[in-house]
């Protein structure tokens, strides 16, 4: 996964969010025994990406994420040291403005969406909460956020047009013969 962190192309900035998601979806669900380095590697990217308009509005909302997923990881493992010296770092969701808030729903539902059909339908509402949060008239952020509700859409639907005519034809199929 670090590789994956440090060959994403600086110019490349939807390659390298797809790799920060992973990275902290990975470390929030203990995959990665080098969850440290792999935070590191979050931070870094986070602070690479800080001078573009999109992410420099985002940052906080993205911190936010990245440090609760850390104190997580360190509370579950038990380094409550750790845990500790990162507690300072969060800023409290409530307190976030609402394109961070927004940001955060928008993280939320890019991870959701891996775990199944169910938590489809959970990350479609993250992602309509970030796009009914985030105020930008201009649709620098919320065109993103209208593109990942159209991904997670569109995912739903081949899922439930699999399952509904796909699964009936191949019963068909069994059935017949």
């Amino acid at each position: 996964m670090n590789t994956v962190l440090q060959n994403t192309d600086s110019g490349s900035g939807r390659m390298s969010m797809a790799a920060f998601y992973l990275a902290v979806f990975r470390c929030a669900h203990l995959k990665d025994e080098e969850a440290a380095v792999t935070f590191d590697s979050c931070e870094k990217l986070v602070e690479d990406k800080q001078n573009e308009r999109f992410y420099y509005e985002i940052k906080e909302g993205l911190e936010h994420v990245l440090f609760s997923s850390r104190l997580f990881f360190f509370r579950l493992t038990g380094r409550q040291e750790s845990a500790e010296e990162i507690l300072p770092r969060i800023k409290l969701f409530k307190e976030l403005n609402k394109v961070c808030q927004a940001a955060v729903f928008g993280v939320k539902a890019n991870i959701l969406r891996f775990f199944g059909y169910d938590a489809k339908h959970e990350a479609l509402k993250c992602a309509r909460l970030a796009i009914e949060l985030d105020p930008d008239d201009l649709g620098s952020r919320r065109g993103a956020w209208y593109y990942l509700a159209g991904k997670i859409l569109a995912e739903i639907r081949r899922t439930e047009s699999f399952c509904e005519v796909g699964i009936l034809l191949y019963f068909t199929c069994i059935f017949e013969y």
